[in-house]
Order: C-alpha cells, then sequence, then structure tokens
C-alpha cells in the first residue's frame, strides 16, 4: 500500500499544507464534525511540524474558513460550511476496442449516478503504457481541482497497474477484470469491481440441465484470459454435478476483438459451425452483447437455429433484452467502484480491495410472447 502524498513541490510546505486542507473542507470531509482535528493529529498524520501546521492554518484563518474556539479546537466557519465544490472524478480508458460495448455502458451509468451526486466526470484517456505516457497522464491529472479518485476502465494489465498505483497518488478503482492472464492476483493490485463471470455460466448451464437439454452449446471467452476461462470452469463445474458428460465440441473459444463488426463475424462463423454438426445443439449459451447478430442468423437460416432452440445470453450488463440473460447489475459496479473511491479517500491509502457483484436472471423482453409461467420456472430453478 502506499499513501496519499499531498506534497507537489510547488510553494512552501505550509502552503501545500493548506491547499489539502482547503480541498479536503471543499469535499466536505469535516461537514459531519464542523470541526478540523487538532494540530498534533495532522501534524502526526501528514508528517511535519507543528509549525507548518500552524502556518497552513493560519492561511485557512485569513480565508475566513476556520477559527479556533478556546475549549473546542479548530472550528469550521459558516463561510467554509457553503463552499463544497463540485465532486470530479477523472474516468481514464486504455486499450479499449472501438465501439466497446462495455465502456459505452459503464460510461453511461458513471454518467447518471454521477448527476446524482452533483459530481462532474473528467474523460481521458491512456495513450499507452510505458512511463512517457504516464508522467503525461499524471501531469495531465495535476492540473484538476485535485480529483476526488480515478476510475480505470479498459485492458489493463498487472504490470500497468502496478506502475499506475505508483504514479498516480488518487483513490484508484478498476471497473471489470485485468487482462494479459488467465487467473486474478491473490491481492488485487488496485481496488477493483468486478462480474462473478463462473457464476454466469454455471447457473446459465445449470438452467438448461435442470430443464433436461443435453446437447448444450457455449460460445465462450479466450481461455488466456481471466472471464474466458471462468466460464469454461463454470461450464464445466455445472456439467459435473449434474453428473452430465461435458461434451467438447459444442463449446468454442471466442478470441479477444478490436471492434464489434470483428466479433459479429467471428461468432457468425462459430454459430455456422455449431449448428452444422451431424448433431447440432439443441440450446445455445452466448456472449449476450452479440444478441443482434443472433436474431439476424436466425432470421436467414430458420433451418439451423430453429425457434425449438434454447437461448440464452451471459452479459456483464442488466438492460432488458429480446433473449434472457444473466448478467452483473452495472449500476451496482458503479456504485461498488465509487464506495471504494469513498474508502481511499477516507484512509488516504491504496487499499487495492476487490469486491464482485452478484448476478440476477432477466427473462427476454414480452415481445417473445414467452409464458410468464415458464419464466417464473426458470427464476424459481435459479433461486
Amino acid at each position: 500500500m502506499k499513501d496519499m502524498n499531498f506534497r507537489t513541490g510547488n510553494g512552501p510546505l505550509y502552503g501545500e499544507l493548506a491547499r489539502e486542507l482547503r480541498s479536503r473542507i471543499e469535499s466536505g470531509q469535516y461537514l459531519e464534525s464542523g470541526y478540523l482535528p487538532q494540530e498534533r493529529a495532522l501534524a502526526k498524520e501528514f508528517s511535519v511540524s507543528r509549525n507548518t501546521v500552524r502556518g497552513a492554518l493560519e492561511t485557512l484563518r485569513k480565508e475566513q474558513l476556520i477559527k479556533k474556539v478556546q475549549g473546542k479546537g479548530i472550528m469550521l466557519m459558516k463561510s467554509a460550511l457553503k463552499i463544497r465544490k463540485i465532486c470530479e472524478y477523472v474516468v481514464l480508458s486504455y486499450n479499449t476496442p472501438t465501439l466497446s460495448q462495455f465502456l459505452l455502458v459503464m460510461l453511461h451509468e458513471l454518467e447518471d449516478q454521477a448527476k446524482m451526486m452533483n459530481a462532474e466526470l473528467v474523460y481521458m484517456t491512456l495513450p499507452g503504457d510505458s512511463e512517457e505516457d504516464i508522467m503525461l497522464v499524471q501531469r495531465s491529472i495535476r492540473k484538476r481541482n485535485k480529483p476526488f479518485g480515478i476510475v480505470l476502465v479498459g485492458r489493463y494489465t498487472c504490470p500497468l497497474l502496478e506502475k499506475l498505483r505508483e504514479a498516480l497518488p488518487w483513490p484508484l478503482v478498476l471497473i471489470g477484470d485485468v487482462y494479459g492472464t488467465n487467473s486474478r492476483p491473490a491481492e488485487a493490485v488496485v481496488s477493483q469491481v468486478v462480474g462473478n463471470d463462473y457464476d454466469k455460466m454455471y447457473q446459465a448451464v445449470n438452467l438448461l440441465l435442470e430443464r433436461r437439454f443435453s446437447k448444450i452449446g457455449v460460445i465462450g471467452g479466450p481461455l488466456e484470459e481471466i472471464w474466458g476461462k471462468a466460464f469454461y470452469e463454470g461450464c464445466r463445474a455445472a456439467f459435473d454435478d449434474h453428473n452430465k458428460k461435458f461434451l467438447e465440441q459444442y463449446y468454442l473459444f471466442s478470441p479477444g476483438y478490436q471492434n464489434p463488426e470483428e466479433a459479429a463475424h467471428s461468432f457468425i462463423e462459430m454459430l455456422i459451425e455449431l449448428f452444422q454438426q451431424k448433431e447440432p445443439p439443441d440450446a445455445l449459451i452466448f456472449p449476450a452483447e452479440l444478441s443482434a447478430s443472433i436474431q439476424m442468423f436466425r432470421q436467414l437460416n430458420p433451418e439451423l437455429l430453429h425457434k425449438n432452440i434454447e437461448l440464452i445470453g451471459i452479459a456483464f450488463d442488466a438492460c432488458q433484452r429480446d433473449l434472457p440473460c444473466i448478467s452483473s447489475n452495472p449500476s451496482e459496479m458503479v456504485q461498488e467502484a465509487l464506495a471504494l473511491l469513498d474508502l481511499e479517500h477516507e484512509k488516504r491509502t491504496h487499499a487495492g480491495e476487490r469486491r464482485f457483484i452478484k448476478n440476477s436472471f432477466f427473462p427476454e423482453k414480452s415481445s417473445q410472447k414467452i409464458s410468464k409461467v415458464q419464466n417464473k420456472q426458470r427464476e424459481e430453478t435459479l433461486v
């Protein structure tokens, strides 16, 4: 863990401490008590002398933000209680595929929750993983009005996250999994919010096996990535728990994609491979982000993907779809991410905590005319 450092090297030390305390006052950190910590506590927290603390407090007193009250301590003045500024978060993206569905969904949720909090979002892109690229972003963030925290979205690797943790002295949280590995580190490099991909696949396969489907086609993810491996292991575990044979020929591994067009094209090829087998699947589990491709394929190839084939999507977002879906809720992911930033801001250290979001089953829209009884049975099976 790395302690946050308020020193920037700009101006005298008491002036930098005054800026830090002013920022805390503006963010509302001392609103509940109405008082700042005592001089001795401030000196210990920031590892400075009592004289430096007195100089910083005198600066704030001249700005009419605080006053000393005999026997009580350093009290916020009414003017300080009114100056709380809008909270600012930096959203830092890296190596995201063009028009990434994950990125679009998460940005939408971040914007919605920022509005409710009267907060502002500042969007930045990390151009590369070199020291120069990281320093460029660091300088850009330092020019801001001291952001409350940084939300990371994109394809970050563990080595890159370690560099960012060392270079960026602000609260950090990653939404989603790390890339470039098929196993999570025992301890999170930075605070992290993830969906439970193993559970998504397990629930989907379990639901179909409970309904007596045996030839279950699956289009999973790349085995060299965490989420792809989790899908595969969740699928096998569900078959094992039902004492059913896992049929390898029905499980296909999709590669990573850089754009939706490439993903859709590869997806169609895998559908053809699955359903042109001598004994094609009688059910299909697929990435719900590609549900439009499924619908198009079914319209163009009704003899392959006919209406009797059961379809279930697995996804990272819980929007209501034309097909049944098991997914994590992006709203909950963002809430947990912002809560982790609050925690790091309060503790003034990189917490490195990992939180998992539970999954939910979402039946298809009513336009699909699937009976309510069927949907209820599916939900009860999952419960």
